[in-house]
């Protein structure tokens, strides 16, 4: 009960995390006693999260306009996997920026360790969290519109849920980053064929440093395995 409170009326969907963790355990078989390792992982998450919010601050009026923010990912199957991506971040009178990299092997490997062998939504989703991380000074307190191509990875991040272990390590990052920033996001969907960070993802800079004035940037990259996971 304190938890679905803190869902619905203090934490938004963040608070999620938990809740679906226990609804789906209070569906699943009778008599069982003991906290699997998904339910212990998200319940610890949920404390510390609690433990370090800051007070909500909800403006009632911004004149600027929204921050934009395109991302997008890919994973090449093949012998040789390549798993890139890249983003945009657009404000009228500012500095139009721009990042794509390789994802370091490491980093795909693990998010294919598990029981699916996909990585693409999480290469969706590492995206958001680097422009997060990156461009947070610009996104603080600002209304944000992320353009994400991938479906599965925009309704992950607007129901901060995910069935995958992989992508619920990145959406625990997100979350404390807009915990810090008390940036307003909203992703929308974006046609792959309209997404300018469909070339900054190839590595390829020439139509958005052209076009956009786009200057690149190398930000660093979030450590995954800093999530909270059960000992």
């Amino acid at each position: 009960g304190k938890l679905l409170y803190a869902e619905q009326q203090c934490m938004g969907r963040c608070g999620a995390m938990a809740t679906r963790a226990l609804g789906h355990r209070a569906q699943g078989a009778a008599g069982v006693q003991h906290l699997d390792p998904h339910l212990r992982q998200t319940l610890l998450w949920i404390v510390n999260f609690a433990s370090d919010r800051m007070p909500r601050l909800i403006k009632l009026r911004d004149e600027r306009p929204p921050v934009l923010v395109f991302t997008d990912g890919a994973c090449e199957t093949g012998e040789d996997r390549i798993t890139s991506c890249g983003g945009i971040i657009y404000e009228p009178g500012q500095q139009t920026e721009t990042f794509g990299f390789r994802i370091p092997n490491d980093i795909a490997d693990s998010w294919s360790s598990g029981s699916s062998k996909q990585v693409i939504g999480q290469a969706e989703l590492y995206p958001v969290l680097v422009a997060k991380k990156c461009w947070a000074p610009r996104l603080a307190g600002r209304r944000v519109i992320f353009f994400i191509d991938n479906d599965s990875a925009r309704f992950a991040l607007i129901r901060m849920f995910s069935p995958v272990s992989a992508s619920r390590d990145i959406l625990w990052q997100v979350a404390h980053v807009d915990m810090l920033s008390r940036a307003a996001s909203w992703y929308a969907r974006v046609a792959s064929a309209s997404n300018p960070a469909d070339g900054p993802n190839r590595l390829d800079f020439a139509l958005v440093t052209q076009r956009w004035g786009a200057v690149r940037v190398y930000p660093e990259l979030p450590d995954l395995s800093s999530s909270i996971r059960p000992e």
